[in-house]
């Protein structure tokens, strides 16, 4: 999955939290109207799936961590390195033969070495010649006793001048080639000298370059000089082949002059003999002199050189080191190369696990919403309950008040009872008492026409004053009866109105634990909303914002 595309989801991921932290924030004032019937449990869900909301943002946003820092580490190696790490095995190769051209070039000195000392050897050679020319020379210029003896003794000096003429042109023609092939030599070796400066010069850059390489740079340098160094390998084993040849065409030459000065040497006679050895003498006087200096060139020749096997020594020491830290810098190399194909697989791995959570996130997204509806339709009917109820409770407290007012009148007419009660216990008397003036007045008078009329007043009143009665009593039981119901009822709102102050109650205390848990929850947001700053600002690292969360929960 893109980068970009990450962070896109992560970004409407961030808003739909938003909108459902603000949609519970609504609802949890919503739920503070209602009533406390299925509050508590609608309640605990909101608190769950707020919490699930809570720990899948924080596992997307440590997985959108933890994939940032793999697209950036994926991104670093899959970045084209402009330099090469490690070496290949054509450059192995090359390397290989550079050795074997080092090897060569060792044994290229000792060669020289070889023929310093032959070249020694052959001067010795010439200086016991010499010598013995000398002591000719002295036995020659003795006065001969027997001049009989002159001929024969002056065709052998001849032909013993002749011989040693040709030894000496051939000496001074081998020292003149000795001579250049030292020069040449020289040269070579002061050539090979600089090269070889400037080769270890480059070698100790190259070792740094390399152990520099650590750090991402390379040996490229060391090789191309590496290469360099073969070239000049060749070219000096193509100057020596090409001295060698030129030492053959000398040889060529020095055998014809040694022809041309046997016949010259023939042609002369016997009175130049003394002027050519003295000649000769010098010229042996200046090539010992000669030799003696070239012997101390072949001696400093041959200590330069001891010089260049010990530097090509220390080379070769310098290049095994070199191509063991290449080896060792390769098996680094392929061991991050395999742990980048692990960081590919365990990307891989995050990017199923990611999209498996988008899935359930969504699926959990859908099924909050769904609760989420069905929680404001309870929340309506709830809400239209608690308006009943509410309604009910005035009814309630106005049937309280009327309950209160019918008491005030079964009070007010249970004092009238008392006192018809009284008045009822006075009429009796007072019907006694009408008997007795009844029965007094019947034994004086005797007058039945006035008893009759006294009869029938007092039978009416007493029937006036029993239907009053009946009245009063009916009226009582009446109101007996309403007050016993007013009396039920009034208890009955009493249960009902301790009822709804035990819910009252209960729906505070649970109000007053969603406040505290919202409280929490708001302080909990604050904190992921500042891990989350830090984490677009890059203010912190994974692991200490991984640290942050799990101490803060």
């Amino acid at each position: 999955m893109p980068l970009k595309h990450q962070e896109n989801t992560v970004d409407i991921l961030k808003k739909e939290n938003f909108d459902l932290r603000l949609k519970i924030y609504y609802l949890e004032n919503r739920l503070l109207d209602l009533s406390p019937s299925n509050v508590e449990a609608a309640l605990k869900e909101n608190v769950d799936l707020k919490v699930t909301v809570q720990k899948l943002t924080q596992e997307l946003k440590k997985y959108k961590k933890l994939i940032l820092e793999l697209e950036a580490a994926i991104e670093i190696v899959n970045k084209p390195c402009p330099k090469q790490h490690g070496m290949s095995q054509a450059e192995k190769d090359e390397l290989t033969a550079a050795i074997m051209e080092a090897k060569v070039c060792r044994e290229e000195n000792d060669k020289l070495s070889q023929m310093r000392a032959d070249v020694l050897a052959e001067n010795k050679r010439l200086r016991d010649e010499l010598r013995f020319i000398r002591e000719q020379k002295v036995e020659s210029s003795q006065p001969r006793t027997h001049k009989e003896d002159y001929p024969t003794n002056t065709k052998r000096l001849e032909e013993k001048l002749r011989s040693q003429s040709l030894e000496i042109t051939s000496l001074k023609d081998e020292v003149e080639k000795r001579q250049r092939q030292m020069d040449d030599l020289r040269n070579q070796l002061k050539q090979s000298t600089k090269d070889l400066n400037e080769t270890r010069q480059q070698l100790k850059s190259k070792i740094l370059e390399y152990e520099r390489s650590m750090k991402h740079e390379d040996d490229n340098k060391l090789m191309d000089t590496i290469r360099q160094l073969r070239k000049e390998n060749d070219l000096l084993i193509n100057e020596i082949q090409e001295r060698e040849q030129d030492v053959a065409d000398l040889e060529e030459e020095m055998q014809k002059l040694v022809t041309v000065l046997d016949e010259k040497n023939k042609e002369e006679g016997d009175n130049d003999l003394e002027e050519k050895i003295m000649t000769l003498e010098a010229t042996i006087q200046e090539r010992d002199e000669d030799i003696e200096v070239l012997k101390d060139h072949i001696t400093k020749t041959q200590r330069e050189l001891e010089e260049k096997n010990e530097a090509n020594k220390e080379l070769l020491i310098e290049l095994q080191e070199a191509i063991e830290k290449s080896e060792q810098i390769r098996t680094d190399y392929e061991n991050q190369v395999n742990q980048i194909n692990e960081l590919e697989i365990g990307i891989k791995e995050k990017d199923e696990r990611m999209a498996a959570l988008e899935e359930d996130y969504k699926s959990q997204l859908y099924t909050t919403e769904r609760e989420k509806k069905l929680i404001e339709d309870d929340v309506k009917e709830l809400k239209h309950k608690l308006r009943l109820a509410l309604k009910q409770l005035k009814e309630k407290e106005k049937e309280a008040e009327h309950v209160e007012k019918w008491k005030e009148r079964v009070y007010s007419l249970e004092d009238q009872l008392k006192n018809f009660r009284g008045v009822v216990y006075k009429l009796k008397k007072a019907q006694d008492n009408n008997m007795m003036i009844k029965n007094t007045l019947e034994q004086p008078y005797k007058n039945k026409t006035s008893n009759n009329t006294l009869e029938q007043v007092l039978k009416k009143l007493n029937d006036e004053l029993r239907k009053e009665l009946d009245d009063k009593t009916r009226e009582y039981e009446r109101e007996k009866m309403r007050a016993t119901e007013l009396q039920d009822l009034y208890n009955q709102q009493l249960e009902i109105i301790r009822e709804l102050e035990g819910k009252l109650s209960k729906k505070s205390t649970m109000l007053a634990l969603s406040l505290s848990e919202y409280d929490e929850l708001q302080a909990n947001k604050k904190i992921m909303d500042s891990i989350l700053v830090k984490q677009v600002t890059g203010t912190q690292t994974f692991h200490e914002r991984i640290e942050s969360v799990t101490m803060n929960h």
